[in-house]
Order: C-alpha cells, then structure tokens, then sequence
C-alpha cells in the first residue's frame, strides 16, 4: 500500500514548519526508505495474521500521523524501530508457538505432563504454560529430550481388601495368560508370584 505523498501546506515555504533545513526531512520516503520498511512488513505479516494495511495504520497511529498525513522521510527512523520492535514480537510469539507444539509431543508420554507441572511450579510460581518465556519453555523441552526432568512416580492407589471385582478378575486373567503365553512360564507360577508381591 503507497503511502500518500504531499508537499507542504499552502502559504508555507518548504522546511519552515519543523526548523529543518529546506526539503531534509519533508521529502517523501526515499525509494531505500520505503524498500527497508517493506521487507520489516513482510517479516512481520508473514509471522502473525496481520494485513498490510493494518500494520501500516498502526504505524501511522504509533508514530502521531493522523489519518490522511502523508509519511515522510523524518518519520522513516520512528517507523522503522516501531516495525522492528513489531518484528521482534512476532518472532518470540512464532518460537513459542512452535516451542509449545514440541512440548505437547513430549506432555502426553508418561508421567511427563505431572513432571512439567511440578517444574513449573516450583522454578515459576503458578504461571500458566502458554504464558512462559520462549527461554523458559526451551529450558523445559531441553530437560524432555535429555531427560533430565525429574518424572515423578504414577500415584500408588492404597490396597484395599475387598475381593476383585468380577471385571478386575476377567482383565488380570487376562493378563496373566497374554503373559503365559509371551515367556512360556505356567499361569499357575504367575498367579503365585503376583499373589506375593501383593502380600
């Protein structure tokens, strides 16, 4: 989208409004000036859902033009630091994003999900995931993929001595025989050392 180009208001010399010397800043953006600032959008637009022309009245508001002011050479510094500062933001979003889906992969294997909640918790207080820094997340997935997490155990449920449920039997009988069958071993020695471990 071309911004506007106008030259200065009726009845005043060119350079006189802003005490610079005459056409310095009150030229329109230069063709590199324009150039540069289109690259940092196309960085910025092709990170986020945001349009071009979004972005460039955002620009616009940001930097105090209203509405219809043309975009001049001594607005090119303030645009383009606006824009970067704008880039910089959507990269640390996009690496995030992309941090969180590796994350995900790995918060669905074992105790995993119970492991990053406890690590969370006691390194940064009761922060939600998706609200971690990109350095905070990459920490987590590197301490996954070395397995350097410390995975908490699976919960023991507390025995209990009431009789196995028709369906508990029916699954363990189960078990046992898949057992038997993979290692050779009778089912009668397999029920025997099950009932030992158990007390």
């Amino acid at each position: 989208m071309i911004q506007p180009i106008s030259g200065p208001p009726p009845g005043q010399p060119p350079g006189q409004g802003d005490n610079l010397p005459s056409g310095a800043g009150n030229q329109p953006l230069s063709s590199q000036q324009r150039t540069s600032l289109e690259s940092l959008m196309t960085k910025v637009t092709s990170l986020t859902q945001q349009q071009r022309a979004e972005l460039w009245a955002g620009i616009r508001h940001d930097i105090g033009l209203s509405g219809d002011s043309p975009l001049l050479s001594r607005h090119f510094p303030a645009a383009e630091h606006n824009l970067a500062q704008r880039l910089l933001a959507a990269q640390k979003s996009h690496s995030a994003r992309q941090l969180l889906a590796q994350l995900g992969e790995y918060l669905r294997l074992g105790n995993n999900r119970q492991a990053v909640t406890d690590y969370i918790r006691h390194n940064f207080g009761q922060t939600p995931l998706n609200q971690l820094s990109p350095e905070q997340l990459k920490t987590i997935l590197t301490l996954l993929q070395e397995g350097k997490m410390v995975i908490p155990q699976p919960q023991q449920r507390e025995a209990t001595d009431r009789p196995l449920l028709p369906a508990e039997h029916n699954a363990l009988k189960q078990l046992v025989t898949k057992l038997a069958a993979a290692t050779g071993e009778p089912s009668k020695q397999i029920w025997q050392s099950m009932l030992e471990l158990s007390g």
